[in-house]
Formats: structure tokens, sequence, C-alpha cells
């Protein structure tokens, strides 16, 4: 598998590949851009001294348990992978579904600014968290915040900016450990 410049912007660039790929030259994309491991799930930042592997806000573990476990860690297993939605575009307040179930968001990836007004991600129609205007390009931390019914992004009237969300499907069948 070739690797993939999915994401570029003015001062950084976001790369795909497997760990057998060669990466860009680092003296040629700006400091700062990351390149991840699809094969590995290791991220590396690119730096003067070349590529340096970093610890990222997507490598998150999630904990499930059956629905009928008897003391409430039975059947207790660990993800480390997330799925990631399409590009949101943010303009004309449309919501936007994501996922139409129980799952855990692992982080955000903001391509566009958000720009005029702030963007909500919902659980159905309860919000639970708020992405503010002006949030930086690049990636940003969900510490596995949990939807126990759906995922939404709901755009304010004048939200401008396009977003997509990393996070972790759970079977409906199954419960989340507290």
């Amino acid at each position: 598998m070739a690797v993939q410049a999915v994401y570029k912007e003015r001062s950084k660039h976001f790369y795909i590949g497997s760990s057998a790929d060669t990466k860009p030259t680092a003296t040629a994309i700006p400091p700062g851009s990351l390149f991840w491991e699809n094969d590995t799930d290791l991220f590396y930042r690119s730096s003067d001294a070349g590529w340096v592997e970093t610890q990222h806000s997507f490598k998150r573990i999630a904990g499930e348990r059956q629905e009928d476990s008897g003391n409430g860690t039975d059947y207790l297993t660990s993800m480390r992978h997330s799925a990631v939605s399409d590009a949101i575009d943010l303009s004309g307040n449309a919501s936007t579904l994501v996922w139409d179930g129980p799952c855990i968001v692992n982080g955000i990836w903001v391509e566009t600014t958000i720009a005029s007004a702030a963007v909500t991600l919902d659980n159905d129609t309860e919000t639970k968290l708020t992405l503010p205007i002006a949030i930086p390009i690049g990636p940003h931390d969900v510490p596995g915040l949990i939807f126990d019914t759906s995922l939404v992004v709901n755009p304010a009237d004048a939200s401008t900016g396009v977003i997509r969300v990393f996070f972790h499907p759970l079977d409906s069948r199954v419960t989340w450990a507290a």
C-alpha cells in the first residue's frame, strides 16, 4: 500500500501508510506533520531530526462487558481501534448522524477551522460535547466519551468548517464497565 497524503494544510500534512512504506522525506514537509501507520496504529510526527514516534490521542482503550454480567466486570475486553467518520461539512446547519447506536468517541480531527458558531456532538438530543469556534486544525483528544443511543454532529446555524470523528462502535447488546 502506498503512502497517502490525506490532509494538507499550509503548515502541516497528515499521511497514512503501513509500516513497510517509506515515509516522506521529513525535510520536504513541514515540521509537525503526522504519519499514521495503519497496520501498527503508531503515530509519527515530523521534526528537524526526522520522523519521531509520538503518543497520540486516538490510542484509547475502551472496556466493554456482557449485558448479563453477574459482577459487572465479566468478559472484559480491550479494544485499541476506532472507526472514523467521513468528512463532515458543518455549513448549512444540517445535523449529521455519525453512528446510529451506542459508541465511545475517542477524538476529533479538525480539517478546516470551525468558524462563526460552535458545534455540538449529541447523544440523540442530549449535548455531550461542544466544539468551540477557532479550535485549531489537527487532532483533539476526547477521553472515551460514551454515547449510549447515537452520535450526531449538530452545527449551529452559522457554523462552518470540516471535521471527522474517531469513535468505537459498541454492540447494542453490550454495556460498558463502570
